[in-house]
């Protein structure tokens, strides 16, 4: 199913915020947050398209990685990124998205 226009547009911005900040050494990690994109990746890499989780319905888009260790990165092992980076940008991605329906809903473009 095909998610409300401004549903999908507002998890694009979550995810573009998150990959901007998500520790790279490998790229594995960036490279698998919801669209799965190699572009991030240094060889060597196992990384797949499989590790990458992005799921859409009218309502929701649920995106995320199968990388067994994003849990510690959110968690703050990384100097890079603060723990709970995920977290904070899930709780402004609800904010943005709740911004996001008003203005549809107001007709503001």
């Amino acid at each position: 199913m095909i998610s409300d226009p401004v549903v999908k547009e507002t998890s694009i911005q979550v995810e573009k915020g998150l990959k901007a900040i998500i520790p790279v050494k490998s790229g594995r990690a960036r490279a698998s947050w919801g669209h799965y994109d190699p572009s991030w990746l240094t060889p060597p890499h196992d990384s797949t398209a499989d590790d990458a989780i992005w799921e859409e319905s009218f309502a929701e888009v649920l995106q995320g990685s199968t990388v067994p260790y994003m849990e510690m990165l959110n968690s703050g092992h990384s100097k890079v990124a603060p723990a709970g980076f995920i977290d904070v940008a899930a709780q402004l991605g609800t904010v943005l998205l709740i911004k996001n329906l008003n203005h549809k809903l107001q007709g503001v473009t």
